[in-house]
């Protein structure tokens, strides 16, 4: 029987809009990520592996010259498979060295930096909206895409918290940003909700819902 052995390596986003991405069998060496595996056996080793009704998305950025002979599709903020590769593969395919935790694929990224914009400091009462937007901007230090990524925002479950406007929670990231709409909870208090992704390091935002003030009962004159 023919198997394809399959190390560290990305298979997804195939061009035929209702297409797996893989078929047959495989013998699985680990790392992979797979965005559809529906009809292939064999991939029990690696854990990003996606079906169709759960798929994986890799978030590539289109095929460019990043630098060495062939041309190569980064890992845009965000991706699963940052720091998710084998660390026994030294280099990707343009030679850049893999640091720390490698990624999966051709391409290793050398991180993002994740800054606030602004929203971080506000209050408002319990269950109504805060004025502005929590935003952040994403760049890359060695000029590496960012647009076509990821910013998930992460709020306190218990206690007090905020109600985000869109779900999920991952926002696009264009023209090098990402923001979200959101509003207090029911919970008076003051906590921290996070934008983050892989390939970053998180930004706190810090928040307080406060109860709306006490109005005194109308006072009543005294029957004469």
């Amino acid at each position: 029987m023919n198997v394809t052995r399959l190390n560290n390596t990305i298979v997804a986003h195939n061009q035929a809009a209702n297409g797996v991405d893989v078929a047959g069998n495989f013998v699985d060496q680990g790392n992979n990520l797979i965005g559809i595996a529906d009809g292939s056996t064999g991939f029990t080793n690696s854990t990003l592996v996606g079906t169709s009704a759960a798929p994986i998305y890799p978030l590539l950025a289109p095929l460019g010259n990043n630098g060495g002979l062939t041309q190569t599709r980064a890992l845009l903020p965000g991706s699963p498979g940052i720091d998710a590769g084998n660390s026994s593969v030294l280099s990707d395919q343009r030679g850049i060295g893999r640091v720390n935790a490698p990624d999966i694929g051709a391409f290793e990224s050398r991180g993002f930096v994740l800054t606030a914009q602004g929203g971080g400091g506000q209050t408002t009462e319990v269950t109504t909206a805060f004025g502005s937007p929590l935003a952040v901007a994403i760049a890359s230090p060695f000029g590496e895409p960012v647009d076509g990524g990821q910013i998930n925002f992460v709020a306190p479950t218990t206690g007090s918290s905020a109600v985000f406007s869109s779900n999920p929670l991952a926002i696009p990231i264009t023209a090098g940003a990402a923001q979200i709409s959101l509003s207090a909870n029911g919970v008076e208090g003051t906590y921290a909700v996070s934008a983050t992704g892989n390939g970053l390091s998180p930004v706190v935002f810090t928040l307080t819902n406060t109860l709306p003030p006490t109005i005194p009962p109308p006072s009543i004159p005294p029957t004469p």
